[in-house]
């Protein structure tokens, strides 16, 4: 029965106002009863995830939540047979840690539930390569968590590029970093490259307005500075090359104190190829924003005593490319690589002046959403840009620049 009718038929007194009343309050209570039954009811699914973390040369970590609490194990294929590894439950939230694999190798996993294997998830998951490893392909992008047509098609963009890892220059989910948009603005978008290939992030300044969600889901290395809150800043090897996360939200005082000298010390004892920086707010930009004087201030000279080689930035919606920079100057032997990497799915920004581009700057473009793909390889590193259309942007290499020692392979 129609509105219209039901009133029709109140007016001739075929129903009474208060069995409507009646009616619809036990079809709220209904709908609302089997909301919360729905879980338990149906058969048990992964809501989000799984997704690769705390990828090293031996172990990876598998982290994913479900419809309902129950406990979970992994199956992963290895050459002695399948092991069954139980995962560790908080809430809905599964980690499993798998221990005891060897470097740079792939391994087939699965998610179980008791006896029942839990549908669509799993996969193809690889560990990290040794140090003695002198290639890599990884794919950089940030400022992306708005959910809008255009993250989705670049995810799909960043899926068949078939990266090793991905690091991610903040921002993950706007407006506020809130639990509740993880699944759509994160989750479903990068489902399947979530799935095998490692995921580093950085906190973006919309991440850091709701931190909480962004601790819980990822599992991050705990070998930041001594007086620095643990998982805002950490760093990680892939084979020759070293990555270091910094979260430029900080307040400058703890960069000055602790950051900067703890990313100079990081950087130390590394005899690799290649040492990145990652963090959000940079310091050389050319786009809506003024480069971050505290970040220019703070960390760019530990950066270039450290011997950086790139610093991968958002937060300005667009890319962005410097010439090797030393103190703000070209510098080809010994100077930073700035990118911007800011058009991951967010509305793009219109720069400061469209017309004139810095002479330090090699190249922008802010009317196309965008990533990174980088490869390096015993013969330097190769960078492209690619948009969400596939055309290419922008190309470039640069050399290794250090020289190899006799304890270092080839």
């Amino acid at each position: 029965m129609n509105l219209p009718a039901i009133g029709t038929a109140m007016m001739k007194g075929r129903i009474w106002p208060s069995e409507l009343i009646a009616g619809l309050l036990l079809l709220g209570l209904g709908l609302v009863g089997w909301h919360f039954a729905t879980p338990w009811i149906m058969p048990l699914r992964v809501t989000e995830g799984p997704f690769v973390q705390r990828c090293e040369t031996q172990s990876l970590t598998l982290s994913w939540f479900t419809t309902r609490a129950a406990d979970c194990t992994v199956e992963v294929a290895t050459d002695a047979g399948p092991r069954m590894i139980k995962a560790t439950r908080d809430g809905l939230r599964h980690t499993a840690t798998i221990d005891g694999l060897a470097p740079g190798q792939t391994y087939q996993y699965s998610l179980k539930s008791g006896a029942i294997t839990l549908p669509e998830v799993g996969g193809v998951a690889h560990t990290a390569p040794p140090s003695s490893s002198r290639t890599a392909r990884f794919v950089v992008f940030g400022d992306s968590g708005h959910g809008y047509r255009e993250q989705y098609l670049l995810a799909k963009r960043i899926d068949d590029a078939q990266p090793d890892f991905i690091v991610h220059t903040g921002d993950l989910i706007y407006p506020g970093g809130e639990r509740v948009h993880y699944r759509d603005r994160f989750f479903v978008p990068y489902r399947a490259v979530l799935q095998r290939a490692p995921f580093w992030p950085s906190i973006g300044n919309h991440d850091h307005a709701d931190i909480s969600a962004y601790l819980e889901f990822f599992d991050l290395p705990r070998n930041g500075p001594a007086d620095s809150k643990p998982e805002r800043h950490y760093w990680f090897d892939w084979g020759a090359a070293r990555f270091v996360i910094v979260d430029s939200n900080a307040k400058e005082p703890e960069l000055t104190t602790a950051v900067a000298p703890w990313v100079e010390s990081t950087f130390a004892g590394f005899e690799g190829d290649w040492r990145f920086v990652v963090f959000h707010h940079p310091p050389h930009t050319a786009g809506k924003y003024a480069p971050d004087a505290k970040m220019t201030k703070t960390l760019v000279p530990a950066m270039q005593r450290a011997g950086v080689d790139v610093v991968f930035n958002g937060h300005d919606h667009m890319y962005e490319r410097t010439h090797p920079l030393i103190d703000g100057a070209r510098d080809a032997a010994a100077g930073i690589v700035y990118i911007v990497s800011g058009a991951g799915g967010a509305k793009l920004y219109q720069p400061r002046d469209p017309t004139s581009l810095p002479s330090n700057y090699a190249l922008r473009h802010h009317t196309a959403h965008s990533f990174t793909t980088v490869e390096i390889s015993p013969d330097g590193l190769r960078a492209t840009q690619h948009a969400v259309d596939g055309a290419l942007l922008d190309e470039w290499t640069l050399p290794q620049r250090r020289a190899r020692t006799a304890s270092q392979p080839g």
